[in-house]
């Protein structure tokens, strides 16, 4: 998330003049890395001076084109990076100790006790072997299997997908989160699909499918990819992170293999060095195009 906020900081810095570019960039380059101790830190920076400095841009510019959107998705998404902060993470804790399913599993621990244990976590040991974060998706997985009631059962499946999948009829997209272990490591990635995306060939009334998958390695780096698949025909640009920019040909060959395994023809494959992560805005510009429209699509 802390990547895509500076790619979105990173992305508005092109719309500026020169002395407002240079003040953006002078406070975007006050965000710390990411940890749960600097998340604070960072949300605070973020709304009390990157945010209120953009307002007052637009007010004094009057700037209402694309950097407005991106200003919209930037509030989004800090307030989902806040969200993921230590301490709304024990208050959304305490509202579902209100239920007694959770009540059985945490065996009355408090929201004080809750955060401690948090704030105490060796996450780079545990690999992602958190026993709380076990014990919810037990409690979800249960749920859907009908294990609390039949009657219960669209309720829990109403909460796996609200937590991966955002389907407001305002997106034109679909945007699935999908948190996994891939050969023993943690990985965090973030999907953006278009199922009836335009051709890019001209002339053509052809449509395909358009995908922007961003994924966080554990120990390993940040990806980059974006597609586009179209009669059995794929178009891809890949970036990797920095660490393996000595495997860059063993990365093109895999990629190659895989298509052909799964018989679709690469038209065209760019596979770089990431050092700046791929907009959204830029990938699917019909979000912000479509900003004032409800998608009725069945």
């Amino acid at each position: 998330m802390l990547e895509n906020i500076k790619g979105e900081l990173k992305e508005m810095e092109g719309y500026m003049f020169r002395s407002d570019r240079e003040a953006l960039q002078s406070l975007s380059s006050k965000l710390l890395e990411y940890s749960m101790e600097n998340n604070r830190a960072n949300a605070q920076l973020l709304k009390e001076q990157i945010i209120p400095f953009l307002g007052r841009y637009v007010s004094e510019t009057r700037d209402l084109g694309a950097i407005r959107d991106l200003i919209s998705l930037l509030t989004l998404n800090t307030s989902r990076y806040e969200n993921g902060n230590v301490d709304s993470v024990a208050q959304a804790f305490q509202r579902l100790m209100e239920f007694p399913a959770f009540q059985k599993k945490f065996g009355g621990m408090s929201a004080e006790e809750f955060r401690n244990m948090l704030m105490n976590v060796d996450f780079d040991r545990a690999a992602g072997k958190a026993e709380w974060a076990d014990s919810l998706l037990s409690i979800i997985r249960s749920g859907v299997r009908g294990e609390a009631g039949i009657e219960n059962r669209e309720a829990f499946m109403n909460i796996m997908n609200g937590l991966l999948i955002n389907e407001s009829v305002y997106m034109p997209v679909l945007h699935v989160m999908l948190p996994l272990i891939l050969n023993g490591v943690p990985v965090f990635s973030e999907m953006w699909v278009d199922p009836d995306e335009e051709s890019g060939n001209e002339g053509s009334s052809e449509r395909g499918v358009k995908l922007l998958l961003k994924f966080d390695m554990k120990e390993v780096g940040f990806f980059d990819m974006i597609m586009y698949y179209e009669n059995g025909k794929m178009d891809m640009m890949l970036r990797y992170p920095e660490s393996l920019s000595q495997h860059e040909g063993e990365i093109r060959k895999g990629i190659a293999g895989i298509m052909e395994k799964n018989k679709v023809e690469l038209e065209y494959l760019a596979v770089e060095q990431g050092k700046e992560s791929i907009p959204v805005s830029a990938a699917f510009p019909k979000i912000f195009e479509r900003r004032n429209a409800v998608n009725v699509t069945i």
